[in-house]
């Protein structure tokens, strides 16, 4: 473990991303159940800083103590790629991630102050296909 508690297993992979990049994601599972929730994780650090190791202990924590699978989102970083390449990355990983679990999006907080919408709970928004991102 990098750092924190220690759950059932922990995966590194890529998903695709929006430009034809790959988003590494880091997969924290409590157990082998298949029928636990998923929460997607969007580290914080002003979209300039940290990533899937920063926040390791803390994404541990998170799947034992909701008994969820924690996807870890690492979207791409400013300065080397400017705004606004982390909100697609992130935008592009949930909606991935939801697609491929089946799951209802809803509204999600994020650390750093910011609340991803999905066009399913805000229908004010044009349905671009992408969520939208609010800042609190």
């Amino acid at each position: 473990a990098l750092h924190g508690d220690p759950v059932a297993s922990v995966e590194d992979r890529p998903i695709p991303g929006p430009d034809g990049n790959e988003i590494p994601v880091r997969i924290y599972r409590p157990s082998d159940d298949a029928d636990l929730p998923v929460v997607v994780y969007l580290h914080g650090g002003g979209f300039v800083l940290c990533g899937l190791d920063t926040h390791d202990g803390l994404c541990r924590t998170l799947t034992n103590e909701v008994d969820c699978v924690t996807v870890s989102v690492d979207y791409r970083l400013a300065p080397e790629h400017p705004f606004p390449a982390a909100l697609e990355d992130a935008a592009f990983a949930f909606e991935t991630l939801v697609g491929q679990a089946a799951m209802q999006p809803a509204v999600h907080q994020l650390d750093g102050g910011f609340t991803v919408v999905t066009p399913v709970a805000a229908p004010s928004q044009p349905d671009t296909g992408h969520a939208a991102f609010t800042q609190r």
